[in-house]
């Protein structure tokens, strides 16, 4: 189904597997680190 992608993203199975470690290894951005530097600034 088109719901199939999104359900399979939330499993824990899929987040002990690719941790956001991996991701930045990777080359892809942390987004809520990018969030935290654009709008939590002192």
């Amino acid at each position: 189904s088109r719901k199939g992608y999104w359900r399979i993203s939330k499993s824990e199975i899929l987040h002990q597997a690719i941790t956001k470690e991996k991701l930045t290894k990777w080359g892809l951005k942390d987004i809520s680190q990018l969030y935290e530097l654009r709008y939590l600034k002192d």
